[in-house]
């Protein structure tokens, strides 16, 4: 029994940790990468139970598939190489149980007991198997961005699923009719885009643009603005051609969101290389671009930060396109 609970608790370990450095891995620091995960999940739970039909059942499903999405295939491999079927079994099922805390959690909030029975009892039987999805095996994705675009690039190919689920949920804003529940998906989207910001380069990565300070900002932007027009011209055409009395707010949150990635743009290079507090600052400037939205004096703010933060930038990488 002692070697039983030690070599489980050690497996649990190693995925909790794994869990952390996905954040760092991915140029997010974990303390905020958590905090603002637990955020977008309460959001999307709430916008859930409030917008759509059968909720519950919708929920559920979302919580079987968030499990069959994050099982780690090989090293299920080895755990059933190296382990008995039972002591497999078991590290598994709490395994998965911790993957679902999250939805049993908010089931509970909502009073759903049944679901959230339903859906542990789920999780019994498939802890025997816990098969995962079947992955695309590409050696390379292609990706849409420009070429000089390396941080959609590295976005683009960690977090493809994002995209997908931005399209989906833009289906369903659609069907149900509601227009809030598309600005789901562009804020969500919007938040994965602006993580790309959130890693300070090397420096060599800026020394090859070789040219001035201005010059390389000017490039920067050009790549932004493609890389942003080309990821939410389907929110744009939805918001157009789906709902038109609602177009304004769709346009002003189009433009909240550019400011917000030329903020977090500017912001990477003003605090170059420290990646703390760039995307601390990156993460408060999201909330006040977005406030901006209902509040035109927060607009003027952000735009005068703008300003300065573009100014800091040039100054802070001047040195390094001149080596």
């Amino acid at each position: 029994m002692p070697w039983f609970i030690a070599m489980v608790s050690y497996y649990i370990s190693l995925r909790l940790k794994q869990f952390v450095r996905f954040f760092s891995f991915n140029g997010i620091h974990p303390l905020i990468g958590i905090v603002v995960l637990l955020f977008l999940f309460t959001i999307a739970s709430v916008t859930i139970f409030q917008k759509l039909p059968y909720a519950v059942w919708i929920y559920v499903v979302l919580a079987l598939f968030s499990l069959l999405e994050l099982q780690p295939a090989k090293m299920n491999v080895i755990l059933r190489q190296q382990l008995t079927a039972d002591t497999f079994f078991k590290a598994k099922l709490l395994e998965n149980i911790l993957v679902t805390i999250p939805f049993l959690v908010f089931l509970g909030y909502k009073m759903e007991w049944g679901a959230a029975t339903l859906l542990l009892v789920t999780i019994v039987p498939y802890s025997y198997y816990s098969f995962s999805l079947p992955k695309p095996k590409l050696s390379v994705l292609p990706s849409p961005f420009p070429a000089y675009a390396f941080e959609y690039h590295n976005m683009f190919r960690m977090v493809m699923p994002v995209y997908a689920i931005h399209l989906l949920l833009l289906i369903v804003g659609v069907i149900s009719g509601n227009f809030y529940v598309m600005l789901v998906p562009f804020f969500l989207l919007l938040f994965v885009m602006q993580t790309a910001y959130g890693l300070p380069e090397e420096a060599s990565y800026i020394w090859l643009y070789r040219c001035n300070a201005a010059r390389f900002l000017q490039k920067k932007m050009l790549a932004l603005l493609i890389a942003y027009a080309g990821s939410f011209l389907p929110f744009l055409l939805t918001g157009l051609v789906f709902y038109p009395s609602s177009f304004g707010i769709v346009l002003l949150c189009f433009i909240a969101g550019l400011i917000a990635m030329l903020g977090a743009l500017f912001i990477k290079y003003q605090f170059y290389p420290s990646a703390l507090v760039t995307q601390i600052t990156q993460i408060i400037f999201l909330g006040f671009a977005v406030s901006a939205i209902a509040s035109p004096p927060v607009f003027i703010i952000i735009l005068l930060f703008i300003g300065f933060s573009y100014l800091r930038a040039k100054r802070n990488i001047k040195s390094i396109l001149q080596c």
